[in-house]
């Protein structure tokens, strides 16, 4: 390997120098210039020696153990674990389901493939997809909710495209296209009722009102029956 996230690994090795050299001035200094502070810090690794031993071992497997402990008590913690990996290029098999409402409130969709992280970027014809809406990511499969606005209007083609990429790398599908296609179908529209449910006979001018439900899409229609009582 010649580079890292485009960057040479020489450069990245000296950048890491330099870091380690001003960490461990940073420690001399606090030990000569306030040597309660840093024996403070010291005295985690023989209080605790299996957890020290644990997160030295942890580093060497590129895995970050986050302790916490308790203000109150010290004997109280809690640990978490992190495993770091190497990005790489993800691949897409598949998207589940492959057809969806037109002016549905939402759709999630299942995308299978291999090397997804937590930090993939989902695209719907190129658009990438807000972060919040990118949810449940395990190495397989990434679960991703198609929002409202999408499904109510969708091109011309009706077919919502998928994509996934790393942070900065290239936008990858599956083989066969359609795999990777969401089809925006027409269907009933599902009306709940008008807000306001009721107009006074002779009203002038003109009055606005809401109509209530789901399926609508863009453009919608409506027709008035006057039926009066």
């Amino acid at each position: 390997m010649n580079s890292l996230f485009g960057l040479s690994m020489n450069t990245i090795m000296i950048v890491l120098v330099i870091l380690l050299a001003l960490s461990v001035s940073i420690s001399l200094l606090v030990f000569l210039r306030n040597r309660i502070i840093f024996m403070i810090g010291l005295r985690n690794i023989p209080r605790r020696v299996a957890q020290t031993v644990l997160i030295v071992i942890g580093l060497m497997l590129s895995t970050v153990i986050i302790t916490a402990t308790s203000v109150a008590d010290t004997s109280v913690t809690a640990t978490a674990t992190v495993t770091v990996v190497t990005a790489t290029t993800p691949t897409v098999t598949s998207v589940s389901p492959n057809t969806t409402a037109l002016g549905g409130l939402f759709q999630d969709i299942y995308i299978t493939g291999t090397n997804f992280i937590s930090t993939e970027n989902v695209y719907v014809n190129e658009a990438p997809l807000a972060s919040t809406f990118v949810t449940d990511v395990s190495s397989s499969v990434i679960r991703a909710r198609i929002p409202d606005f999408i499904l109510a209007a969708p091109p011309q083609s009706n077919k919502l495209v998928i994509k996934v990429s790393e942070q900065s790398g290239t936008r990858q599908t599956c083989a066969d296209a359609s795999l990777c296609e969401v089809t925006v179908m027409a269907v009933r529209p599902g009306v709940a009722g008008p807000s306001p449910d009721s107009i006074p006979q002779g009203t002038a001018g003109v009055l606005s009102f809401n109509v209530d439900g789901g399926f609508f899409g863009i453009p919608v229609y409506l027709r008035i029956k006057k039926i009066l009582k």
